[in-house]
């Protein structure tokens, strides 16, 4: 997002509470601070640092978030503005628009939350580079409102974006800080290679500060700025001030003459006070139904046959008592 054409407060929104979202920490189990290693790790590698380009002005940055951690597992490059189009469809239908009026009013809205682009990822997918019948990545591209319009996009693209559709998301949460929850997560996904998608109100200071790295010393917790979300997608002990000091390793969607070649690494202070309250999302390949009915008997994914068959026993008994 180049926030300093967009209207002030525009952009990524941050995350309304949401009893309903599937916790990663209840339904996977968590990893004890002692197992989580001290030196550098990353889950993936970057297969592409997007450019939403500054002088397309778009609030994209969402969809460029979550293409890049779908990009992990895929293998291919996505096209961000086919899913960020969808998620304004399903937002349509959240809200029950049907005039011109209440869908244009829609897509003209700036700015999703981390839900609604995670939602769209899940329900329609991601659709391969080769297909982009807009080529969004170049200068010929259509003006923002219009790629924003599901309805421009021609329907026979579902069939190829469920190619590469998330089975279900979970909200990246624990018994620790932000910061320590987000690294457990990337540890325990490291072996399918799954990032974690973020948000935070980015400071102007910060595309300029000196090899992307983002503690409080580089700027005044009073500036202002708009909502942008990124790739977290490993930690790294870096010096800062002279010393080391671990960092969450951050993919952003401004090309590589921003930070470390388009990468960012932010303190602990930081990430707790500035990305939690935009939420951390992870995919899984696990179904919806399998996730809502683990959440609804409370157990884990990697719980013992005993204590699942325990839990179901405990939830019918429970439901048969409410329905008497």
């Amino acid at each position: 997002m180049n926030e300093e054409k967009l209207p002030h407060g525009t952009g990524l929104q941050e995350l309304p509470i949401d009893t309903r979202d599937f916790s990663f920490e209840q339904t996977f189990g968590s990893v004890s601070l002692s197992e989580l290693p001290k030196d550098d790790f990353f889950v993936s590698e970057p297969l592409e640092i997007k450019d939403q380009d500054v002088n397309y002005v778009s609030d994209f940055c969402a969809a460029y978030a979550a293409s890049s951690v779908s990009e992990d597992q895929e293998g291919v490059e996505l096209v961000p503005e086919y899913t960020f189009s969808k998620a304004k469809q399903i937002v349509a239908g959240d809200r029950k628009a049907s005039s011109e009026y209440e869908l244009i009013q829609t897509i003209n809205e700036f700015g999703l939350n981390l839900r609604d682009i995670c939602r769209a990822a899940c329900k329609f997918g991601f659709l391969e580079r080769i297909y982009d019948p807009f080529h969004c990545n170049t200068a010929q591209r259509p003006p923002r409102a219009d790629l924003a319009d599901w309805r421009r996009w021609p329907a026979d693209l579902e069939m190829l974006a469920f190619e590469h559709r998330k089975n279900s998301f979970f909200l990246v949460d624990g018994s620790y800080d932000f910061f320590d929850n987000i690294r457990a997560t990337l540890w325990k996904n490291r072996p399918e290679q799954r990032s974690v998608i973020v948000g935070a109100r980015w400071r102007p200071s910060w595309s300029r500060t000196k090899g992307g790295v983002i503690s409080s010393s580089v700027y005044d917790v009073k500036e202002t700025g708009g909502g942008h979300a990124f790739k977290i997608f490993g930690q790294m002990n870096v010096e800062i001030e002279g010393k080391k000091e671990m960092c969450l390793v951050a993919q952003l969607s401004n090309g590589q003459k921003w930070g470390d070649k388009g990468i960012f690494y932010f303190t602990r202070d930081v990430v707790n006070r500035e990305i939690a309250p935009f939420g951390a999302f992870t995919f899984k390949d696990l179904s919806k139904e399998k996730a809502q009915t683990l959440k609804d008997l409370g157990i884990s994914a990697n719980a013992s046959i005993a204590r699942k068959i325990l839990a179901l026993l405990w939830y019918l008994v429970k439901n048969l008592t409410k329905n008497q």
